[in-house]
C-alpha cells in the first residue's frame, strides 16, 4: 500500500512538472509594466513586493497624489516595484527585463526571480541638470517566493 502511494506521488510530480524530472527546469513568466503618469520620487533605491490594495494605493499616492492608482487585483496578482534611487547621472534607468520561475523543492512553492537591469554614468562621471529618481512598477501572477537579480550597466561620460 505505502509503496503504491508512494509511486503515485512520484508519478505526479513527473507528470505535473516534467522539467522538475530533468533536473530543475526555468521558464519566463509575463508580466505588464505599470504606465506612471510623471516622473516619479522613489530618492532610495529598493526592490519591494506589494500584495495588497491599501499600500499599493499608499505608494501611488506618495509618488503621483493628483492620479488615481492602477487598478490590480491583488486576490490573483502582485506589484514588483524597482528603484534605482535619486541620481543626477545621465541616462539613468532601470527595467525588468524577464521574470522567470524555476521550480525548487516542491511544486507549491516555485520561485520566481525577477531581472532587473539598471543603467547610469560611471561614478568618474560629472552629473548636471536637477537628477533623476528612475522606477519601474510590475505586475504579475502572485508567488510566495519572489527574489531580484539586479545588473549593472555603466554608460560612458557624455
Amino acid at each position: 500500500m505505502i509503496a503504491h502511494r508512494f509511486a503515485w506521488v512520484l508519478g505526479l510530480l513527473i507528470v505535473a512538472t516534467p522539467s522538475m524530472a530533468l533536473g530543475g527546469g526555468v521558464s519566463e513568466l509575463p508580466f505588464v509594466v505599470v504606465p506612471q503618469p510623471i516622473a516619479g520620487r522613489l530618492n532610495q533605491g529598493q526592490d519591494r513586493i506589494i500584495r495588497d490594495q491599501a499600500e499599493w494605493e499608499q505608494f501611488w499616492a506618495s509618488q503621483f497624489p493628483e492620479h488615481p492608482a492602477p487598478a490590480v487585483d491583488f486576490e490573483h496578482k502582485l506589484v514588483v516595484l524597482t528603484a534605482l534611487g535619486f541620481t543626477v547621472s545621465s541616462g539613468a534607468s532601470i527595467h525588468v527585463t524577464r521574470v522567470t520561475l524555476r521550480h525548487i523543492g516542491t511544486l507549491l512553492n516555485p520561485l520566481v526571480t525577477v531581472h532587473i537591469l539598471e543603467t547610469r554614468q560611471r561614478a568618474s562621471c560629472i552629473g548636471t541638470g536637477d537628477g533623476s529618481a528612475p522606477f519601474e512598477a510590475i505586475v504579475l501572477d502572485s508567488y510566495l517566493d519572489v527574489t531580484f537579480r539586479r545588473t549593472s550597466k555603466y554608460l560612458g561620460c557624455r
